[in-house]
């Protein structure tokens, strides 16, 4: 009888250790999978000639962007919905609309952007129509 106590004593201490050891790769795995986002984030180019209104990035971008307005009347930007189209495209300048679920309105038209100045700044933005 206490031979089997003693066993499973050490099997829940063992459990304990693949636990352990399971939390250590899947917290790895979290940093690894955040160190990605960051690396794509890196290579992301901003141009207004090659960037589609469709793109991952640039879409996050403008919607950290409304949430950085500091403003308590601001509508923020919750998401921008598959179906966007190509107001204007040039050398400087991508103009995109689509339709956008904000955290006042509901669904409503956007507008964003990409520009680039004659500086070679880069600037994104956006307009509720």
């Amino acid at each position: 009888m206490m031979r089997q106590t003693s066993k499973t004593s050490r099997e829940k201490v063992l459990a304990r250790r693949e636990m352990k050891k399971l939390l250590i790769v899947i917290l790895l795995l979290c940093v690894m999978l955040s160190a990605c986002a960051e690396v794509e984030d890196v290579f992301w180019d901003p141009d207004p000639r090659t960037v589609s209104c469709s793109d991952g990035t640039f879409i996050a971008k403008v919607v950290e962007l409304s949430e950085e307005n500091t403003s308590p009347f601001a509508t923020k930007l919750l998401k921008i919905y598959e179906g966007v189209s190509v107001v204007s495209r040039s050398d400087e300048l991508l103009e995109c609309r689509g339709t956008a679920l904000t955290s006042g309105a509901g669904e409503t038209a956007i507008l964003y952007y990409i520009q680039v100045d004659r500086e070679g700044d880069t600037f994104i933005g956006y307009r509720i129509q």
